[in-house]
């Protein structure tokens, strides 16, 4: 995924992003942004045709953005994910 996705996911964007594999672990579609097969133009209008009218998608995904980000993408948790990992297999 580009750091493009992860800032849009924590700044309250909406993401519409392609469907390849470095982006689908972090979009999960209609709770954290929309996914579109690559190439795909009718799609990927359509998806925004539907966050053009629908606040309530829009606003729910937002929030499920900003929550999957705090819980999975914060730098900190990251890192004392990775240490505890590596001290239970460093044995």
């Amino acid at each position: 995924a580009s750091s493009s996705l992860f800032e849009a996911l924590s700044v309250g964007a909406y993401p519409v992003v392609s469907d390849i594999v470095a982006n689908a672990p972090f979009v999960s579609p209609g709770e954290t942004g929309l996914l579109f097969p690559v190439g795909d133009e009718g799609a990927l209008a359509a998806h925004l045709e539907t966050l053009a009218v629908d606040d309530a998608m829009r606003r729910q995904g937002v929030v499920g953005a900003r929550t999957f980000v705090e819980g999975s993408l914060d730098y900190g948790t990251n890192m004392t994910r990775i240490e505890s990992f590596l001290e239970a297999h460093a044995r």
